[in-house]
């Protein structure tokens, strides 16, 4: 995914659209290297606008939002660049590494999300479902500080959904890893977690990567993790109801299907009891009759496809 379109960080006092203008009275500590860094970001000399960055980051007189400010106007001038490169098919390698330098500032979720697509199309899942997650992360704590949500909805729908699909491939066969959820700058859980897609509480069902040890309704190490994860998250938002629900792949009949994926999904509940949920918790499996709704199936094989599907997903009422 490539930004497209120019983004007005109001908040920040910065606007950047058409020639890259910058500064404004939120640079009030250091309006001068601001002024270099605005001619600069409207040029042709990106290397240049990446050393005034890195002065206003030295810079004392500079304020911590200030050298914020400046590292997302730099991540969003290497974002139109990458849009521009993309264009020649002969330019594809330049603009995935002007995607992987706008990223590194860790200051624009856009930046973000098409470096997780970049990782994705390398089957590199852990570091993807990492950069999705830190996408998520960046437009919490954007929505906060505007008041409002300006991405809309349907991209953050794709972006929770690669994140989902991220984690649970990185956790799945040998070696697997689960990419926890860091904690937002509230200290509650973030990434796939965050409050700001909206998720459970009458709203979509979120899979968590739970693993089971195959043709059966005993944990995974990770999935063990998972379950962990998942119960520390019940403990922070306090639902009244949570619906575990679980299912399988394609492989096998349906009375098997059924049967085993609600065992997991019944595993899941006792183990959310033990850990100290103290609300009502629903069950129920529905085997291999609702495939996972993938962001984009052409992006994997069909084994890992199967292992989408096998998932335990939730959702709760407060």
């Amino acid at each position: 995914m490539i930004f497209r379109s120019p983004t007005r960080l109001l908040a920040a006092g910065i606007v950047l659209a058409g020639g890259f203008a910058f500064g404004g009275p939120a640079f009030a500590a250091c309006p001068d290297r601001a002024a270099v860094l605005s001619r600069l970001l409207g040029g042709q000399d990106i290397a240049a606008a990446e050393r005034a960055v890195d002065e206003i980051a030295a810079a004392r007189e500079c304020t911590p939002a200030e050298r914020r400010m400046a590292r997302r106007a730099l991540a969003e001038r290497l974002m139109a660049e990458a849009r521009r490169l993309q264009e020649s098919p002969s330019d594809a390698g330049r603009a995935e590494a002007m995607i992987e330098k706008a990223a590194a500032l860790r200051a624009f979720w856009a930046a973000a999300m098409a470096d997780g697509d970049l990782k994705l199309k390398r089957r590199a899942f852990a570091p993807a479902a990492l950069a999705y997650q830190q996408a998520i992360d960046m437009i919490a704590a954007d929505a906060a500080d505007a008041g409002r949500l300006d991405v809309p909805r349907a991209t953050l729908a794709r972006l929770a959904a690669r994140a989902d699909e991220a984690r649970h491939l990185a956790a799945s066969g040998p070696g697997g890893q689960l990419v926890v959820v860091a904690q937002d700058r509230n200290g509650q859980m973030g990434g796939v977690f965050s409050q700001v897609l909206n998720r459970g509480a009458e709203a979509v069902r979120i899979p968590v990567p739970i693993l089971f040890v195959y043709n059966s309704d005993e944990f995974t190490p990770v999935g063990r993790e998972a379950a962990t994860e998942f119960a520390r998250l019940l403990q922070e938002r306090q639902p009244g109801v949570v619906s575990v629900t679980g299912h399988t792949d394609r492989v096998g009949g349906d009375e098997f299907n059924q049967a085993l994926s609600l065992r997991r999904a019944r595993r899941v509940a006792e183990f959310l009891r033990a850990s100290g949920f103290a609300g009502e918790i629903r069950v129920a499996g529905k085997g291999k009759t609702e495939p996972r709704q993938l962001s984009d199936a052409t992006s994997y094989d069909q084994a890992q496809i199967d292992e989408l599907n096998r998932r335990v997903e939730f959702d709760w009422k407060s």
